[in-house]
């Protein structure tokens, strides 16, 4: 008995094992390149298109000049720093000296003070004791005067040594008290080089703080700018859209320089460098409850002619858990083909049998990207099944 086979025809693209893997955008700009086209092989690592890195570059010059004038300030200020830091040390080391050579000076007026003080005071004292002499002699000698033993010029002789004594005790005493003049002048020269040094040392502290403060914002400006270099480097990095993985240019996102595109934009897909190829089919929904796994498949590939090279055997290996889009799925046109499938659509994968389809003379090598028609065998029967199930149909419409 002749069998009938039922087939569910859909439209069939030939892609690469292996999933699919996306390119998008890293950086956001015009393009200014674009470097592959469609079904174009690519390694990884190479150029897929170029956005315009202008502003970017501005950018970086700008920030180089930036840092460079940042660094000569430190520099600079590190100069002035040291510059500080000697006349501070050398200021305190003078303040120090001139400090000592004072309190010498004035140890040296107060020595001499003490030893005033000291001598006057024994002089008084000699002073006193020769009045006291003199006077005890003068007591005599007018006693003796009285007997008439001395003349009267020898008790005028010790009135005059009494008042010869008496005006040298006076003498002396108003000696007692010498001028404290000199030390007073040596403290004050101390006081005076002390604040004179604290004075400077205290303007060249202030100085150095002044230039801390600057040098500690100067060095924040520049490590900030140094970060906005690195971040402006790492997008101009990526303003070189490039392959990840080596492998076929399936889809271009891309139609015109100077298009713009933003971080996480769909540039490309590119497809595995395999040899190993799979066919995908779009089922319409309606046709979906006849295909099954390991269904047998016929697909005519439009780029080998079906009456030179016949059908690629295949077999049904997946199928999509739910419908999605296919309006913008390649359909191939052929003189006896259904209808176009529903505007949602199974995706089935088919894994053929060979790689080639051959005849006597000539070859034909499936490739990604070719398109064509699936034939899935549904199942088979006679032709008075077929016609009883057309008469069935009928009679329920």
């Amino acid at each position: 008995v002749l069998k009938y086979k039922v087939v569910v025809k859909a439209p069939v693209t030939v892609r690469p094992a292996g999933e699919l893997r996306l390119v998008e955008a890293q950086a956001e700009g015009s393009i200014k390149q674009i470097e592959v086209k469609v079904n174009q092989s690519v390694q990884a690592g190479d150029v897929i298109a170029v956005i315009d890195d202008t502003n970017l570059q501005s950018q970086k010059r700008q920030l180089l000049n930036k840092i460079d004038s940042a660094q000569q300030q430190l520099r600079q200020l590190q100069a002035q720093q040291q510059w500080i830091d000697r006349q501070l040390a050398a200021e305190t080391e003078q303040l120090q000296r001139i400090i000592s050579s004072a309190e010498a000076d004035l140890r040296l007026n107060q020595r001499a003070y003490q030893d005033s003080l000291t001598v006057s005071k024994a002089d008084i004292q000699e002073a006193e004791a020769a009045l006291a002499l003199a006077e005890d002699e003068l007591t005599r000698y007018q006693k003796l005067a009285d007997t008439g033993a001395v003349s009267e010029l020898q008790v005028q002789e010790k009135v005059a040594a009494v008042v010869v004594s008496k005006a040298r005790l006076t003498k002396v005493k108003a000696a007692l008290n010498p001028s404290d003049a000199q030390v007073v002048m040596a403290k004050e020269r101390i006081a005076q080089e002390q604040a004179r040094g604290e004075a400077t040392i205290a303007r060249l502290t202030q100085e150095r703080e002044e230039q801390l403060r600057q040098y500690q914002e100067f060095n924040s400006q520049l490590v900030s700018d140094r970060q906005d270099l690195e971040s402006v480097e790492h997008e101009l990095k990526y303003t070189k859209i490039r392959a990840p993985i080596s492998g076929i240019i399936l889809e271009l996102k891309l139609r015109n320089f100077a298009q713009v595109v933003q971080r996480g934009d769909e540039i490309a897909q590119i497809a595995p460098a395999t040899e190993d190829i799979t066919l995908k089919a779009m089922v319409a929904s309606q046709d979906i409850n006849q295909v099954e796994i390991g269904q047998s498949v016929d697909v005519r590939i439009s780029a080998c002619p079906y009456p030179d090279f016949g059908t690629l055997p295949g077999v049904v290996k997946a199928a999509s858990p739910d419908a999605v889009n296919s309006e913008t799925t390649t359909r191939p046109s052929f003189p006896n083909a259904s209808s176009s499938p529903s505007r949602r659509s199974y995706e089935v994968i088919i894994q053929p049998t060979q790689l080639m389809l051959a005849t006597n003379q000539r070859q034909c090598l499936i490739q990604p990207g070719m398109e064509g028609q699936a034939e899935i065998i549904s199942r088979q029967e006679t032709v008075l099944q077929f016609f009883l199930r057309k008469a069935r149909l009928q009679a329920n419409l």
